[in-house]
């Protein structure tokens, strides 16, 4: 069966009478061109275990078990369990979850990044990308592929200057790389925005002078008030008069006019130090 063939894809749907849910966010990739994308900036190998978010009817799931030692897929929607489990029949190298992947057990995330590590390959739910990222983050894969619209994956490869949050937590952890653009004609049913193709390399030595705690303190704090400046946030933050946060600002070396989104993650690791509180 090819998924990516829209009437056989639709033949599927109609046989377990599925139609896609827009509030989870379902558009089903119907691309090859597309899926060898995904699969080729994933650089799998045959020891990998891969984690995927929204397995749908199992298009890329089918493709990821083919090429690794293990996939776990997690679906949400219980009704596309039954089809999923028909494309991809008795794999052995497979385990479906059928949940919420944000409520996933967090020590089974950890014991999969101390036990030899894993890859996250996922078409992502785009109204929780956010969410989904972040959770991703606290956990240590070696590389998250994710398609997402394509607005959120430039906001998240900005530089100083147009960060936010979500750009600097992604940022801190590891390097992101949009490595293609996906027309909205990929999908079906066709969404309203284009998406793309972005991968996160993860840095689990990388050093920083603060740990993510302080960091993401000082950042939460910064980008409370988008449209303020990092004196108005951070005094009110801390609970300081302004005087006293413009010391400490220009101490780091930055302006009290600067606003949260121009700062480097240098510059964020700095502020944290000059705002520790014991």
């Amino acid at each position: 069966m090819n998924l990516t063939d829209p009437k056989q894809l639709k033949s599927l749907l109609s046989r377990f009478h599925i139609r896609p849910d827009d509030r989870l966010g379902q558009n089903f990739l119907i691309s090859q061109e597309v899926l060898e994308q995904i699969l080729s900036a994933a650089e799998l190998t045959k020891n990998d275990v891969v984690l995927e978010i929204g397995a749908g009817i199992g298009t890329l799931t089918r493709e990821l078990l083919s090429r690794c030692k293990l996939v776990i897929a997690y679906e949400l929607d219980r009704a596309l369990i039954k089809p999923l489990k028909l494309v991809l029949g008795d794999a052995n190298n497979l385990k479906i979850v059928q949940g919420d992947f944000l409520k996933a057990d967090a020590a089974l995330l950890d014991d999969l990044a101390r036990g030899g590590g894993f890859k996250v390959v996922a078409n992502i739910p785009y109204y929780i990308t956010g969410q989904i990222i972040k959770k991703l983050l606290q956990h240590g894969p070696e590389s998250i592929i994710l398609l997402l619209q394509h607005e959120v994956a430039e906001r998240i490869c900005a530089a100083p200057g147009q960060l936010s949050l979500l750009a600097l937590s992604v940022q801190y952890f590891g390097t992101p790389r949009l490595t293609g653009i996906v027309p909205k004609e990929s999908f079906f049913p066709e969404p309203q925005v284009d998406s793309a193709i972005l991968k996160i390399t993860l840095s689990p030595k990388q050093e920083h002078k603060v740990g993510p705690g302080e960091f993401f303190k000082i950042a939460r704090i910064g980008f409370s008030a988008r449209r303020k400046t990092l004196l108005n946030n951070l005094s009110a933050g801390f609970h300081l008069s302004k005087s006293e946060a413009e010391k400490k600002l220009l101490s780091a070396g930055i302006s009290p006019n600067q606003r949260a989104q121009e700062l480097s993650i240098a510059q964020w690791e700095q502020l944290a130090g000059m705002f520790r509180t014991k």
